[in-house]
C-alpha cells in the first residue's frame, strides 16, 4: 500500500484526508467500512497535519488490488438523469457514469455533494454489466456514501 502521511502519534503510514470544512480524519485502509485509524480516533487530542509522502501515489486496498481514485471533471444534467465525468487521478482517463434523478433523491444526496467531494473511490460492479461502484464521503451527510452507477452511453 502507498498510503499519502504519516500518523503523527505512532509514525505509521495511513490515510489523511481533511474536509473543506476542517474536519480531519486518518484511515488505516481506503474503501468499505472506511477503518479509521486508532491512534487518532478519539476526537480529544489536538493534532498537526501530517507530513505528506512524497511522488506518485498507488493506493491499493488489503488484497493488493489498485483502487482507481478519480476526481469529477464534469457533470450534465439530463431529463431524468445526471452524467457524471470522472477523471482518474493516476492514468487521467475520463469516464461518464449516469445516476437517475429518482436513485438520488431516494438516496437523499444533492450536486452538491458530488461537488464537495475531493476524491471518489470507483470500482466495477461484479454483479451488473456496464455498472460501477462508487463511494465518497459526504460532507454533508458526513457519512461514506456507496452508490451504484452505470456507464453512460
Amino acid at each position: 500500500m502507498n498510503p499519502n502521511a504519516y500518523c503523527p502519534v505512532c509514525g505509521e503510514k495511513v490515510f489523511y484526508y481533511q474536509s473543506r470544512y476542517g474536519g480531519r480524519v486518518f484511515f488505516d485502509d481506503l474503501g468499505w467500512p472506511w477503518p479509521k485509524h486508532p491512534c487518532t480516533d478519539n476526537g480529544r487530542q489536538t493534532l498537526k497535519s501530517p507530513p505528506v509522502v512524497r511522488g506518485p501515489i498507488v493506493i491499493k486496498d488489503r488484497s493488493g488490488k489498485t483502487l482507481d481514485i478519480y476526481d469529477l471533471d464534469d457533470l450534465q444534467d439530463a431529463a431524468d438523469q445526471y452524467i457524471f465525468t470522472f477523471q482518474n487521478l493516476r492514468t487521467r482517463a475520463r469516464l461518464d457514469l449516469a445516476l437517475t434523478k429518482k436513485a438520488m433523491k431516494k438516496g437523499g444526496l444533492s450536486i452538491e455533494d458530488f461537488w464537495d467531494t475531493p476524491s471518489f473511490l470507483l470500482r466495477k460492479d461484479d454483479e451488473k454489466p456496464n455498472a460501477f461502484r462508487v463511494e465518497f464521503i459526504s460532507c454533508r451527510q458526513r457519512k461514506v456514501v456507496r452508490i451504484r452507477m452505470r456507464q453512460s452511453r
